[in-house]
């Protein structure tokens, strides 16, 4: 339904603009599970390995990581003796040292979406709204004095909305990556239990090996993602979505500076074709006459 200012009726104000739809449709998608850090009450949990036979380690019936393996009959750990055992807090204390030293003081980045200025699309609604008007206007629905008044305000007023929007900066809505403004040692302190610190650990997939009393690389081994590797992972995000930006800022100029034709040179152009095409009707008739004559002997 149009109303008097020549657009569709809102009954409502809109909950969020089209940009914003988007960016809600991106953040509701289903999520790969796999690498959310797994449950467990202890720091390590899930995270800790043996480095005889690569079994998960296990709280035992002590306050220690320990192997299983040989215990539950894993056929690959058979011969995994001495199964390497560590203190809970021991092993906890130097994860925790070996994270914070490393990856303590960086300020991670994050991926936040932004609308924009969002006036490409006010654009194109009111472009869309300008030919709805000329159509009808050419159907002959404004030919009273009153609707053709009414008809050209209208007219005049989406024309110069359309003309002060496109002076305007316009920045088109697109994903970018900034700052969280707090570090991984902030991040470290306050979250509540080991659950949130384990999330961390496995942001860059630290792994701990444990092996043991006397071995000849020491008894804990610990890795991790380089910081280095994520942060050209990042750079290269970062250029995917700048170049997303690049192409989406084209299309919207490319439109933005289509010509719409006049609505009066619009007119002559539909006559003229219309006058083209029953000339040529008529010359079709003239020569279907001519060869009729020449075909049949009429008789008086």
């Amino acid at each position: 339904m149009i109303g008097a200012n020549g657009e569709p009726i809102r009954i409502a104000p809109p909950l969020w603009d089209a940009a914003t739809r988007d960016a809600l449709i991106a953040k509701t998608a289903p999520k790969r599970t796999g690498s959310r850090a797994p449950k467990g009450l202890q720091l390590c949990s899930g995270l800790a390995f043996c480095g005889v036979c690569g079994t998960r380690l296990y709280r035992t019936g002590t306050r220690a990581y320990g192997c299983t393996g040989r215990v539950m009959g894993l056929p690959g750990s058979a011969q995994c003796r001495p199964a390497p055992t560590m203190q809970v807090e021991e092993m906890d204390q130097r994860v925790t040292a070996f994270f914070l030293e490393r990856f303590g003081m960086i300020d991670p980045m994050q991926r936040v979406f932004d609308p924009g200025t969002g006036h490409a699309a006010r654009i194109a609604e009111l472009e869309a709204n300008r030919k709805r008007l000329r159509v009808d206007r050419e159907a002959g629905l404004y030919d009273s004095p009153e609707d053709t008044a009414w008809y050209q305000g209208t007219y005049m007023r989406i024309c110069g909305e359309i003309t002060q929007l496109k002076t305007l900066p316009d920045r088109a809505a697109g994903w970018h990556w900034e700052k969280t403004g707090r570090t991984y040692a902030q991040r470290w302190a306050e979250s509540p239990d080991n659950s949130g610190r384990r999330e961390l650990l496995a942001r860059y997939s630290v792994k701990i090996v444990l092996y043991p009393t006397g071995h000849r690389q020491g008894r804990l081994w610990i890795h991790t993602l380089d910081p280095i590797t994520e942060a050209v992972a990042i750079g290269e995000c970062e250029r995917m979505d700048r170049e997303q930006a690049e192409a989406a800022a084209e299309l919207a100029d490319l439109i933005a500076r289509q010509e719409q034709p006049d609505p009066e040179e619009l007119a002559r152009m539909i006559e003229d074709e219309q006058e083209a095409a029953d000339q040529a009707a008529r010359q079709e008739d003239e020569e279907y006459e001519a060869d009729q004559a020449d075909t049949y002997e009429y008789v008086d």
